[in-house]
């Protein structure tokens, strides 16, 4: 079986070779940053997705300030001792 698949291998690569009319192959090697860099359309979509990266990093820095304000009341609520409030106003609640 592997002797048939490297017999068949070989033969798809000389059947090109053997081939006397065939056009001669071309390699055709594109630098995608250079097309992205120097086209319309590639300076287009950086200008969006620039425009898309400010809209998410100004989003994901409001988000942290949020956070970092909730997390410092809950520590000032914690040190104050006003944590366990909710748990002494319903327990008092329920048992009057």
């Amino acid at each position: 079986m592997k002797k048939f698949l490297v017999s068949m291998a070989v033969a798809a690569l000389a059947i090109p070779a053997l081939a006397q009319n065939s056009a001669p192959m071309r390699v055709a090697v594109i630098d995608v940053n250079k097309v992205l860099s120097s086209s319309a359309a590639g300076k287009a979509a950086a200008a969006k997705l620039k425009q898309v990266q400010e809209e998410k990093m100004a989003r994901a820095q409001k988000m942290d300030e949020e956070i970092n304000s909730t997390r410092r009341s809950c520590r000032s609520s914690i040190r104050s001792g006003r944590r366990w409030a909710w748990r002494s106003s319903s327990t008092s609640s329920s048992r009057g």
